[in-house]
């Protein structure tokens, strides 16, 4: 149905506008607002590679290998 297109068109929408603010905050080298922010669209979109894949790059960025291999 329409409903449902619209639905999951404005989802996606609010997950790239979540993910741009993820990433400004990893270039501003503020990871700690990254993780919160990225923790936050995979409880809402478990099934975003992307914020899984960035959530990775901030734990290897701050070293923490064993929670980077983990996303």
């Amino acid at each position: 149905s329409t409903e449902t297109v619209k639905s999951k068109y404005q989802k996606a929408s609010c997950l790239d506008v979540d993910l741009t603010q993820a990433q400004a905050a990893i270039d501003a080298g503020e990871y700690d607002s990254a993780i919160a922010q990225l923790a936050a669209i995979i409880s809402a979109s478990p099934d975003s590679a992307e914020a899984y894949n960035r959530l990775g790059y901030v734990y290897r960025r701050l070293q923490n290998f064993d929670e980077a291999f983990a996303n």
